[in-house]
């Protein structure tokens, strides 16, 4: 049976969608249906919903299903056919079956369900990645949570696992080359993964070979902002003129821009990346160079990003002051302008959230709260004041298809 969020919450929003259209952020609405998946900590749930694109509202399909503890990160394959969520307090990945509504197959059996440990070394799952060939999954697993020195006792570490459906095999654990790995992300195109390294504050660049395994790049790792964490592409990063279809993306190759969220230094970092051959990238190696005018201000303790894959905007949710910095996004240099006004209030301990794919809707959850923010994307890129949408069990990530 499907079920709603609690519903004054939703007569807020529709509310919100339907006197929007006198301002000068206006909402954009569109058509169809989006799958929105919710991890919880406090009861260890994935539960999945699907998200109206014409008013955003969501209803629940399907029952939740368990994770393991601590659940918070989580990722789906290209197809679409399965999804992956890291639990960092017992150093496992669940795996789970997606069906075409977006509800979700969790197999158990009598020895247990199924989960696969993160690493050998047992590292504390914190990020995950797949790669645009839904080949491979990748683990950041760190040793230790400590913000202070001495380094970990134990090694960092990303894990690789081929993907066989929900199934995963293991490939191997590898150092991350960097102290604290705690963001991961594959290049659209090119087989490079970056790692964020948070208590080194760099970010490491590595390639990957068609068995998953993972060799440094000369030119890592670099130095970016302070306890860097969550890592990002720019719309249109990795498309080719034969690629090319809809979202106004140009028709020559672009440059690829990785946005970095650096935690402790209250700022985001822009590279250009070289992940594929460009007027300005002759040879794609993968490596990263820092643009004029980078980093660029956040608010207090950025961790995530969710770029708009419709239009030129980028938004990051800042940790610290419970807000989200929205910018206006330049293809051509990979500058990040903020908006005005430059943020949007989200609830207490907001963490890693998801925007659906027409760009118009965006959900926050509040781990500290134990809400979801719910936001219309007006006209201008600017968030309209978001609907806080009670969500029991501490909300710890989002993800949107």
């Amino acid at each position: 049976m499907k079920s709603r969020f609690v519903l004054a919450g939703w007569v807020g929003l529709l509310a919100l969608v339907s006197g929007s259209c006198s301002n000068t952020n206006s909402v954009v609405t569109g058509t169809g249906t989006g799958f929105l998946w919710v991890l919880t900590q406090g009861d260890q749930m994935v539960t999945a919903y699907n998200v109206s694109l014409a008013n955003g509202v969501a209803g629940q399909v399907g029952t939740s299903v368990p994770t393991g503890a601590g659940p918070i990160a989580i990722a789906i394959t290209p197809a679409g056919d399965a999804l992956f969520v890291a639990n960092r307090d017992d150093n496992t990945v669940s795996a789970y079956t997606v069906n075409t509504d977006g509800s979700l197959i969790f197999p158990c059996s009598a020895v247990g369900c199924n989960k696969f440990a993160a690493s050998p070394v047992a590292g504390t799952p914190l990020a995950l990645a797949i790669d645009p060939a839904g080949k491979f999954l990748f683990v950041a697993n760190q040793a230790s949570q400590s913000l202070f020195p001495p380094p970990p006792l134990s090694p960092d570490s990303v894990t690789v696992f081929s993907i066989q459906g929900a199934a995963l095999t293991y490939v191997g654990a590898f150092p991350s080359i960097g102290n604290g790995p705690a963001g991961l992300v594959a290049s659209p195109n090119g087989n490079y993964l970056y790692v964020a390294n948070q208590y080194a504050s760099t970010v490491s660049i590595l390639s990957y070979d068609i068995n998953g395994t993972l060799t440094q790049a000369p030119t890592s790792p670099i130095t970016v902002g302070t306890n860097p964490s969550g890592l990002a592409f720019s719309r249109c990063a990795g498309t080719t003129t034969a690629t090319i279809t809809t979202n106004d993306c140009p028709t020559a190759a672009p440059p690829g821009y990785l946005f970095v969220a650096n935690t402790g230094s209250n700022n985001v970092s822009i590279f250009s990346a070289c992940t594929q051959i460009t007027t300005a990238c002759p040879s794609a190696n993968g490596t990263l160079t820092q643009i004029p005018g980078s980093p660029v201000p956040a608010g207090v303790g950025p961790i995530s990003f969710m770029v708009n894959q419709a239009r030129d905007l980028v938004y990051v949710v800042d940790h610290g002051s419970f807000q989200i910095t929205q910018y206006q996004y330049n293809s051509a240099s990979g500058f990040l302008n903020a908006l005005s006004p430059a943020t949007a209030s989200t609830g207490a301990s907001p963490l890693t959230g998801g925007i659906t794919s027409d760009g118009n809707w965006i959900f926050i959850p509040n781990n500290g709260g134990s809400s979801l923010s719910v936001y219309a994307v007006g006209v201008g890129g600017q968030l309209n004041t978001g609907t806080a949408v009670p969500l029991v069990g501490q909300p710890s990530a989002v993800l949107i298809r």
